[in-house]
């Protein structure tokens, strides 16, 4: 392997690992703590980090028989694919299914607000109060508009979501 396409791959390996840590410690932000799901990207990302070390380390590449590099790219391109399904999906499924496609003729419509981490103090997380604020927008144009907030209460958690929220 040439050297220009082994910094071209640690580059892409790099780029390809702290984008998933960042995802990480992102949902992890507004969630109630480390799960399967958090930790999952996490340790994909600081493994990815330590294969590049490795590599920097070595001078050289670590995969060097031909079936084993097609799996890795495999693997690579697999893993790269679901992310970006899965961040496609959490961005385009507001636009596909959004208030705005329900018809303005409900009588008595209802916001369903899901739970989500709120701090120490009690208070909604900024993602959690962006969900509330967006409620109730959308509950100001349509007068008798019912709320149901939704969350429990989390390890780390002072009250439960769904009260937080009420207070909110």
């Amino acid at each position: 392997m040439n050297k220009s396409r082994f910094n071209i791959v640690n580059v892409f390996l790099i780029v390809l690992s702290v984008l998933t840590i960042v995802q990480a410690f992102s949902a992890r932000s507004v969630s109630a703590g480390w799960d399967f799901g958090l930790l999952l990207p996490l340790l994909l990302g600081i493994s990815g980090l330590l294969f590049v070390l490795l590599r920097l380390v070595k001078k050289r590449p670590l995969i060097t028989q031909k079936k084993h590099k097609q799996a890795s790219s495999i693997i690579i391109i697999a893993v790269l694919c679901i992310f970006v399904a899965v961040e496609s999906t959490l961005f385009l499924d507001p636009i596909f299914h959004g208030a705005e496609q329900f018809p303005e003729e409900i009588q008595e419509p209802w916001v369903i607000v899901l739970g989500c981490r709120i701090k120490e103090d009690g208070f909604p997380t900024w993602a959690l109060q962006n969900r509330l604020d967006e409620a109730m927008v959308w509950g100001k144009t349509r007068p008798g508009t019912r709320y149901v907030v939704s969350g429990g209460q989390g390890p780390n958690e002072p009250i439960s979501e769904g009260l937080a929220m009420a207070q909110y």
